[in-house]
């Protein structure tokens, strides 16, 4: 075929394998493909880079990017959100965060600072494993339930802190109380000292990011989770009708 290009070509081979069986190794893509090791190594390190492939225990799974329809938020919808978030961000006086699900993590994409000098000081670009903060939760609590568990699949349960959860079990139950409460907690799980809430941001019905304020937990006390998170839920769905 004229102007083929026969780099893109296998990488969208590789993509489309991954499509069709799921989670692949190494060693089976090189099997399937009949492609020679350093080939399908480099273009896998590739894919993952541009985040159109994870890698997880030695498996590749593809991502949302390379085609899985789920729900995302485009340039214009993220830049509807920059008043309400300030908004919150005053109402309360902590930092506010939105983060979106990438593979097995969350990285944050919007962050305000909020007017204390002493507060958490994640920056956009930051990234958690989903199990590890209230930003991942929530968004794995809303989740359809083979999305999730094909997430949960993939995911290793490290802990960043001592009460980081690191039981699957015990995660699913934590998930589904989230989900009934439509808030989740991050109680010193991703940074010793810090605490966090998050919401669902929806779009159609289906989760695509996460709405959050996390600060000292000397001054997020558990006594203030009920008004905060009613807050938070209210500006969610500020969010909600500015992005459908």
């Amino acid at each position: 075929m004229q102007y083929e290009v026969t780099t893109l070509k296998k990488g969208l081979q590789l993509l489309d394998a991954l499509r069709a069986n799921g989670p692949m190794s190494l060693t089976q893509l090189v099997e399937q493909t009949g492609w020679s090791k350093a080939t399908v190594f480099r273009l896998l390190s590739t894919l993952e880079g541009m985040t159109y492939v994870t890698k997880s225990h030695k498996t590749y799974t593809i991502t949302e990017l390379a085609g899985r329809p789920t729900p995302r938020l485009g340039t214009i919808e993220n830049w509807n959100m920059v008043p309400p978030l300030h908004e919150l961000s005053q109402e309360l006086g902590e930092t506010v965060y939105v983060a979106i699900l990438q593979g097995t993590e969350v990285i944050n994409t919007q962050v305000v600072d909020g007017k204390y000098t002493n507060r958490s000081h994640t920056q956009v670009g930051d990234r958690f494993f989903v199990h590890q903060s209230a930003l991942g939760k929530v968004i794995l609590a809303f989740l359809e339930a083979d999305r999730l568990q094909e997430i949960l699949s993939r995911l290793e349960l490290a802990a960043r802190t001592e009460r980081t959860f690191v039981d699957r079990q015990l995660l699913l139950y934590h998930l589904r109380d989230i989900r009934e409460k439509g808030v989740a907690i991050d109680d010193e799980e991703a940074d010793s000292g810090i605490r966090c809430l998050a919401v669902p941001i929806l779009k159609e019905g289906n989760v695509v990011a996460a709405l959050a304020i996390s600060g000292p937990a000397d001054r997020l006390t558990k006594k203030r989770d009920v008004q905060f998170s009613k807050v938070l839920q209210r500006y969610s769905q500020k969010i909600t009708s500015f992005i459908q």
